[in-house]
């Protein structure tokens, strides 16, 4: 999969506020145990990864709300996933080609 990182302060500031759709698989913040929705226009499915990329959980996450935290999150990746596809690949490696 194709994802975004979200690096420099403003990145990950603004992620994905304000946008109407995604334009990648996904958006990637390391080093961030958690999110909030605030300012954004659609639902999304937070994915909680461990340093090893490895999926710990999900959660499908409405505008305006802050999302729970994980124990041994490391890193967030924001995807428009349906709950189903998340439901599947926890506890698997997920495979991203950052750009």
């Amino acid at each position: 999969m194709v994802v975004k990182e979200a690096k420099s302060f403003f990145q990950r500031f603004i992620g994905l506020m304000g946008k109407k759709e995604m334009n990648s698989e996904g958006l990637l913040f390391r080093n961030c145990a958690a999110v909030h929705t605030c300012f954004m226009k659609f639902t999304i499915c937070i994915v909680f990864l461990d340093e090893n990329d490895k999926v710990l959980d999900y959660q499908t996450l409405p505008p305006w709300k802050v999302s729970k935290i994980v124990e041994g999150t490391k890193h967030i990746l924001e995807t428009q996933w349906q709950e189903e596809k998340a439901k599947e690949i926890v506890g698997q490696v997920i495979q991203m080609e950052v750009c």
